[in-house]
C-alpha cells in the first residue's frame, strides 16, 4: 500500500531528548526560587510525571500547586510566576531544529506526503509550539496532556491518522522508542521506524523504552530512502 504520510514523535527524534542532568538542574532552580528542598522537588515532579503528560496539570503552575499541596506548603503567586518562566525558557530552548531536519521535513512536504505530530508531553509543548519553526510544516498535532491519552494506547496512534484523513497502514511512524511507541505504533498497523539522531545527549531521558527490533535510521532526512524502497517493493 503507498505510503501517504508519516507520523513523527518529538524528543528524541525531531529534537534531541532532554539531558537528565540538565532536565535536574532546571528543576534545582526552581526550586530555589520556591523556595523547596530541591532533591524532593526533583523527585516529586519525576512522579507526577503520568499527570504531566495525561494532562492533569494544566500548567507548570498547576504542577507546583500540586507538589505544594502533597507537601503541606503553600506557594507565593509571585515564586510559581518566575519558577513556570524558568520552566517554559528551558523547554522552548530545546525546540529548534536542526537545518537537517527542516530540510527533511520540507522534502516530505514537497512530495506530496501529509505530516503529523505525536508526542507523550505536559502542557509547556502545546502551548510553546506556535512560536516554533514547525508549526506550518505539520498538517495536524497530537499531544497526549491535549488530548488525555498517551502512547503506546491505540486510540491516540488512531485520533493522528483520522486527523491525517488516512489508514494507519498508509502511515510510517518515526520515533526513538520511548514510551513503547514504536511497538504501539506497530499493533495498528503502521510502519514503524526507530530513530537513533546522531547528537543525541548521552544522558537522555528516555521514559518507557521501547524493545521493539526493526528498521532504525539516524536522520529524518533517511525517511524518504525508506518510503522510496517501500514504493518499489
Amino acid at each position: 500500500m503507498k505510503i501517504k504520510a508519516v507520523i513523527f514523535d518529538l524528543f528524541g527524534t525531531l529534537i534531541e531528548n532532554f539531558s537528565r542532568s540538565a532536565y535536574h538542574q532546571n528543576l534545582a532552580e526552581m526550586a530555589q526560587i520556591l523556595k523547596l528542598d530541591s532533591q524532593k522537588f526533583i523527585e516529586k515532579w519525576s512522579k507526577i510525571y503520568p499527570q504531566r503528560v495525561l494532562g492533569f496539570c494544566h500548567s507548570p503552575d498547576g504542577c507546583i500547586d500540586l507538589i505544594a499541596s502533597e507537601m503541606g506548603l503553600i506557594i507565593q503567586s509571585s515564586q510559581k510566576l518566575a519558577a513556570s518562566q524558568l520552566r517554559y525558557a528551558f523547554v522552548k530552548q530545546m525546540l529548534n531544529p536542526s537545518l537537517e531536519t527542516m530540510d527533511a521535513l520540507k522534502e516530505l512536504k514537497s512530495r506530496g506526503l501529509k505530516i503529523g505530530l505525536l508526542s507523550d508531553c505536559s502542557s509547556e509543548i502545546p502551548e510553546l509550539w506556535p512560536e516554533t519553526a514547525f508549526v506550518s510544516l505539520f498538517d495536524t498535532t497530537t499531544f497526549s496532556c491535549v488530548e488525555n491519552i498517551r502512547k503506546p494506547m491505540p486510540q491516540i496512534y488512531m485520533l493522528t491518522a483520522d486527523r491525517l484523513e488516512v489508514e494507519p497502514m498508509e502511515c510510517i511512524f518515526v520515533g526513538d522508542g520511548g514510551s513503547l511507541e514504536l511497538t504501539g505504533a506497530a499493533r495498528i498497523g503502521m510502519h514503524p521506524i526507530r530513530i537513533q539522531i546522531k547528537h543525541s545527549t548521552p544522558d537522555a531521558i528516555c521514559i518507557d523504552p521501547d524493545p521493539w527490533v526493526g528498521t532504525t535510521i539516524h536522520s529524518p532526512k533517511e525517511v524518504m530512502q525508506i518510503i522510496d524502497q517501500k514504493e518499489m517493493s
